[in-house]
């Protein structure tokens, strides 16, 4: 993880006029498993060990099998793909969570929440402080946490706030959820945003 200051000048050309960054970050790299991973992993682990055993019998039967003519190349193609995508689940996402981490940076200002993320080119996504519906807060008992901007967090109606942050937004299947994953004090950032959002507005009474 880089210091703070490097973590600032990533987005200072991303920066709007008269906006200052008050806090900025990356997610920790040292943190593995996301709530998700209670039902990824048992599944990953029963597809990969239906395919690995559906592939045993495909190769048995060509081995001891009476059939003297081999069977349809497809047969064979598919459950191997399965069984890349099962290891993938298993192992692979967490590589490439590890990776995207490192490239994913997080910023505060008084303006906006910022997530930049150099893992395929680069790619900004940032959202208005003032018109944020909603700041979902997961903390564990060290500090470290999760902030998720926007809608609720329904596995079934909102996929990738269920899914992200488990190496399985590789997949274009979600889109993109606007959140800072694996914070360090979780909660100090917490605070400061929501004091931003309802501080009020100069002139107001």
């Amino acid at each position: 993880m880089q210091n703070q200051a490097d973590v600032n000048e990533v987005f200072q050309e991303h920066l709007l006029k008269g906006e200052n960054i008050l806090w900025s970050g990356q997610p920790d790299p040292k943190v593995i498993f996301a709530p998700a991973d209670l039902f990824i992993v048992p599944f990953s682990f029963l597809w990969g060990g239906f395919m690995i055993f559906a592939i045993y019998s495909i190769l048995s039967s060509m081995t001891h099998g009476n059939n003297s003519e081999p069977p349809d190349v497809i047969f064979i193609i598919i459950p191997i793909l399965f069984v890349i995508v099962g290891l993938y689940f298993m192992f692979g996402r967490f590589f490439f969570k590890k990776w995207k981490k490192q490239r994913t940076y997080y910023a505060v200002t008084n303006r906006r929440v910022l997530v930049l993320t150099k893992a395929f080119g680069q790619q900004l996504h940032e959202s208005n402080i003032k018109l944020i519906s909603a700041i979902n807060k997961r903390v564990r008992a060290d500090g470290i946490g999760t902030l998720t901007f926007g809608g609720n967090q329904s596995m079934f109606f909102n996929g990738n706030q269920y899914y992200g942050n488990t190496g399985m937004d590789i997949l274009p299947l979600y889109g993109f959820q606007l959140a800072f994953y694996d914070i360090t004090n979780a909660n100090e950032v917490y605070k400061l945003i929501m004091d931003i959002q309802f501080k009020e507005s100069p002139g107001t009474e």
